[in-house]
């Protein structure tokens, strides 16, 4: 037996039969192909598991076409729905919408009388602390016609499609110009106050249940029977009851024409009505030129620039022309006095006629940016960041300024006369808006682009003072109706309730051709995180602290959604999902249906069929700024 079991075994594969070879053989086979088939299923689930690529976006990230979501937890003050796209806050939770977006026309074109000038918006949210009071971005317009001036208090709303709006006119009589306006303190949970100037007055006003102005009687602070028609006041605002105040006086006798500063205080009585407002002595910081620009550096100092005029010596320091001169100015309480620093000069820089500037603390010292019109740059709009140390109340360093970077801002317009127009008084066609410690809002009529309204946010990087210029740039108006006669108002002003940060540009078209523009139009700029998913279809309503699904990537499917196939998506701050239309009228940004306009930074994705959209994810590769 021993025997022919060996003989068996050893005709295993070449003394079996034929019929038994060929049933092994089909059965190793199916053994093979079962493990073959067992192994491309479980690379395909570990696939799906850990989300492996199946493709490459047009930018260069990655996504599945199978849609990949995860859980977010909603940011406080926000309420999603499902398809709603989303932004990520630097807490790591969603908000409502994403990217930059502009609203044109945000409320009833305005109607001002005909003629009027002078117009300066403010907003009380950002300096007076008041967003816990209020709903809404409380705005303040003063505007100047027939002889007299006039106050109304508007609402913005961000965040939200409401149109603006805006209560009665309250009249400043007998004040011919409105020159500057600011905030200056909340008085009770409904009060709060401001100060106007113009011809050589101050007026502290009040604003209550956000509707109701009042004024005070004026003070002077150029004497009445210096005939003070336009003394081109500019108020800045130091503190809650405190602020600074530039001046210019026309001589009378034949002498130099002075511009003056001085810093005032403003006393309210505990129930919130205004007592009294109380100037320093004034001091002298320039001649001969009507035009400088005045900025917050703290509580009780503040600066001033100007171009530099030839002979003209200041401290005993000869300012040289071609250049633009910059003091500091401290202000002491205790003896109700101001002194003033030595001149930190630019060179090669020519500024001609208007100029703004805005103060940004710091944590070494104060810096602000300096706008202006470079006549040495063929009247290119140039900005310029200034430092200003700052110790022992400011006095340490008063003669310690230094310039950081300098940047362009436009193209040429060296054959613009446009600053000299309006009985040669200057026209303010630029402004500027702090809209953070490193950033402010721009907004200007630009002059190598026929006058078209130009707006958009300039970095200031905190550690090298470089400026970034380089954000999406949105051109808000059409050119001017004769390059030769008209000219725009032009006001930003910094806009940022609650969690959404933005600007407002106000624009008024002033005409010497014989036309009559009286609408006061109103823009608002909302700027938000980049968007980097939208809110599953399937997903309830959830609110701040609660959890909801967010798709990241892959194929979005959108039931009776109506996409164009081929077409780009962008998501608007406010959590719609809209699409180019006509002709691309920038390479920066597109406008959709409505007239608005989206940043290309905000796009999301492109559809592939009318009901299905292909995430485009493009949060990591941005470099946390966005325009």
């Amino acid at each position: 037996m021993h025997h022919v079991q060996e003989e068996e075994g050893s005709s295993l594969m070449g003394g079996a039969s034929p019929r038994k070879r060929i049933a092994l053989y089909i059965g190793i086979g199916i053994f093979v192909a079962w493990n073959i088939l067992i192994f491309i299923l479980a690379v395909v689930a570990i696939a799906k598991a850990n989300n492996v690529d199946s493709g490459r976006g047009s930018s260069g990230s990655s996504y599945t076409y199978a849609p990949i979501s995860r859980s977010f937890t909603v940011a406080k003050g926000q309420n999603i729905g499902a398809t709603t796209p989303v932004s990520l806050d630097a807490d790591g939770q969603i908000r409502v919408g994403g990217g930059t977006s502009v609203y044109l026309n945000t409320g009833k074109p305005l109607g001002l009388p005909t003629n009027s000038t002078d117009m300066k918006v403010i907003s009380f949210n950002p300096d007076t602390g008041i967003n816990s009071l209020v709903s809404t971005e409380l705005l303040l317009l003063a505007y100047s016609s027939g002889g007299n001036s006039y106050v109304q208090v508007g609402h913005v709303y961000l965040g939200t499609n409401k149109l603006s709006s805006w209560g009665p006119a309250q009249m400043i009589a007998n004040l011919p110009r409105v020159e500057s306006v600011i905030p200056l303190q909340v008085l009770t949970v409904s009060k709060l106050s401001f100060a106007v100037a113009g011809n050589g007055k101050i007026y502290v006003g009040t604003v209550t249940g956000e509707t109701t102005v009042a004024i005070s009687k004026a003070i002077d602070f150029v004497d009445a029977s210096l005939n003070p028609d336009n003394t081109r006041a500019q108020l800045v605002r130091l503190s809650a009851n405190t602020f600074a105040l530039s001046f210019y006086m026309i001589a009378m006798s034949g002498g130099a024409h002075v511009n003056n500063c001085t810093h005032g205080t403003v006393t309210f009585n505990d129930a919130g009505d205004y007592v009294s407002t109380e100037l320093a002595t004034p001091i002298e910081f320039q001649t001969n030129l009507p035009y400088s620009t005045i900025f917050r550096l703290g509580t009780s100092v503040f600066g001033l620039a100007y171009p530099a005029v030839p002979a003209v010596t200041l401290n005993s320091t000869e300012l040289a022309n071609d250049s633009l001169v910059v003091r500091k100015v401290v202000y002491s309480s205790s003896t109700k006095s101001l002194t003033l620093g030595g001149p930190a000069r630019l060179e090669n820089a020519k500024p001609n006629y208007y100029m703004t500037s805005v103060g940004l603390p710091g944590t070494l010292g104060e810096r602000a940016v300096i706008t202006f019109i470079d006549a040495a740059a063929g009247n290119a709009l140039t900005a310029v960041v200034v430092t200003v140390p700052l110790d022992n109340g400011g006095m340490i360093g008063l003669n310690e300024l230094r310039f950081g970077d300098m940047k362009r801002l436009s193209g040429d317009a060296a054959g613009s006369d446009v600053w000299q127009r309006h009985n040669n008084e200057v026209v303010p066609f630029i402004s500027t808006s702090h809209l953070s410690d490193h950033d402010i809002a721009i907004a200007y009529s630009d002059f190598s682009n026929d006058g078209r309204i130009t707006t958009f946010r300039l970095v200031v990087d905190p550690d090298t003072l470089m400026i970034n210029a380089q954000g999406t740039r949105f051109v808000i108006s059409g050119p001017l109706p004769s390059a030769a006669a008209d000219y725009w108002w032009v006001a930003a002003v910094t806009l940022g309730n609650y969690d959404q940060e933005g600007w407002l540009v106000m624009q008024y078209l002033q005409s010497g051709s014989g036309l009559s523009f009286p609408n006061l139009n109103q823009t608002v700029v909302e700027v938000a995180p980049p968007p980097f998913g939208i809110v599953a279809s399937h997903a309830k309503l959830a609110k701040a602290g609660e959890s909801t699904e967010v798709v990241l990537s892959g194929v979005y499917k959108l039931a009776d959604a109506n996409f164009t196939p081929g077409r780009y998506y962008y998501a608007n701050t406010r959590g719609e999902l809209v699409t180019r239309a006509g002709s691309v009228a920038s390479v920066d940004y597109v406008k959709e249906a409505n007239g608005n306009l989206v940043s290309m930074r905000s796009r999301i994705g492109v559809a592939i069929s009318k009901d299905e959209l292909l995430l485009i994810n493009e949060l990591a590769e941005d470099n946390g700024i966005e325009f």
